[in-house]
């Protein structure tokens, strides 16, 4: 590569003292030659950027096996009992498969991503979440006396009971999403944040061609969004079937994540700093978690769709390359945080915007240009949505277009009334 692009330096060089005379063919074949190389180092960067990205999540993957395997040899050191000890080893063990598979899939081993193993993983690291989350709580209930308040507001101990309880609350929700059909609990984080993370799939990420992971906003938790949110996923990933052209129930070809890898804002924290929904301090640390999830998913169609704040966070790991994102779609987004779709390593042609009338939020322009107003992005119609929470309602254009770009059928797209629509756009009667 090095030595390609310095015979072409070495030929604009001879050219330049040639004037005139470097013209018609020879310049032609010049500038495709240049052309495609330019085209081949774009490629290698995102190469690079995508495992840059896994080799990251790897490095951490590989501290928490160092930081368990620690904490278990100091539990036996101490004369721990034989039960600590065992759950140590445990999640030892887990922490060190995840950070295996994790090589495999930096070193580009194919078949490295498991859905299913992740899923059994996840599934079995519950209990023990569990367990130490009661017993940190019940070792705070019992000392809290020995705290005092930090003047008005909660004390230290009291924000992290509040934490823990709304943890558990999220477990308990979880563990009744994950008890229907086709459910994959492809991330599960109890210790990173305020909230419990997690992402849980509606399908079969290891065989679907098509994948889309769905990013909610302000006010979003496991305990108070998930099962709304994975109602959503599985009602999109039905669209999704007709607009494919698949056939059949359960959309076999499609994966719908609901990824709550993240504190999103809290309506109580609005005034709380880095905290609040005025910050893009969550969306900023959300999206770097989440672009380190997406790329450790397979090489398949993956969409990113962004709703309200979190089309912040979505722009935000849009920042970072390699991640596999093929399609981005924000609705309701109130800001994207750039001047320049360059900066969002989507590819040209392939950003997707729905701003629904009466939609507030939408109109605040709090975090930057609003996608509407970006050159590269195309507005779709949100047909009878109104406000800000109604993009992913059954049966409405919105939910249509949606759906149609997880699927990857541009033509059955339909774009804002008030957008100049091409003609390869199909019209969609019927449609609210």
């Amino acid at each position: 590569m090095a030595a390609a692009l310095d015979r072409q330096r070495r030929g604009v060089g001879r050219s330049q003292r040639a004037g005139e005379s470097w013209s018609g063919p020879r310049r032609d074949g010049f500038v495709a030659a240049a052309t495609a190389t330019q085209t081949g180092l774009s490629a290698f960067a995102d190469d690079v950027g995508r495992i840059g990205r896994r080799l990251q999540h790897l490095g951490h993957l590989l501290a928490e096996t160092s930081a368990e395997v620690a904490r278990q040899r100091l539990l036996a050191a101490a004369g721990a009992d034989v039960a600590a000890c065992e759950d140590a080893a445990e999640l030892a063990k887990d922490a060190y498969a995840r950070a295996a598979a994790a090589f495999a899939v930096a070193a580009g081993e194919p078949s490295a991503w498991r859905g299913h193993a992740a899923d059994r993983a996840n599934r079995a690291r519950l209990p023990r979440i569990e367990a130490r989350l009661r017993a940190r709580l019940d070792e705070l209930a019992a000392r809290r006396h020995g705290y005092q308040p930090y003047g008005p507001g909660l004390s230290m101990p009291d924000r992290e009971e509040e934490d823990l309880a709304r943890k558990l609350r999220a477990l308990a929700v979880l563990r009744r999403v994950l008890r229907l059909p086709g459910r994959q609990l492809l991330a599960l984080d109890p210790w990173q944040g305020h909230d419990l993370h997690a992402a849980v799939s509606v399908g079969d990420v290891d065989t679907a061609a098509h994948v889309a992971v769905y990013v909610p906003g302000m006010t979003s938790s496991i305990q108070d969004s998930l099962v709304k949110a994975d109602a959503a996923m599985v009602a999109l990933r039905e669209r999704s079937v007709g607009s494919s052209g698949g056939g059949g129930s359960g959309a076999p070809d499609t994966a719908a994540i609901t990824w709550l890898g993240y504190d999103a804002p809290q309506a109580d924290d609005v005034l709380d700093g880095w905290l609040s929904v005025g910050s893009s301090h969550l969306a900023r640390t959300g999206g770097d978690r989440l672009a380190a999830f997406l790329a450790g998913l397979p090489p398949t169609h993956l969409t990113l769709l962004g709703h309200s704040y979190g089309s912040v966070a979505a722009c935000y790991a849009m920042r970072h390359r390699g991640t596999g994102v093929d399609d981005l779609v924000l609705f309701g987004s109130p800001g994207t945080g750039v001047d320049d779709v360059a900066r969002l390593h989507v590819p040209a042609g392939h950003l997707w915007d729905l701003s629904a009338p009466e939609d507030v939020v939408a109109a605040t322009q709090r975090f930057g240009t609003l996608p509407s107003m970006l050159r590269g992005f195309r507005v779709l119609g949100s047909g009878s949505a109104r406000g800000h929470v109604h993009y992913l309602d059954a049966e409405t254009l919105s939910q249509h277009n949606i759906a149609a770009v997880v699927a990857g059928r541009p033509e059955d797209l339909v774009l804002a009334p008030s957008i100049s629509q091409p003609e390869h756009l199909a019209t969609f009667g019927g449609m609210g």
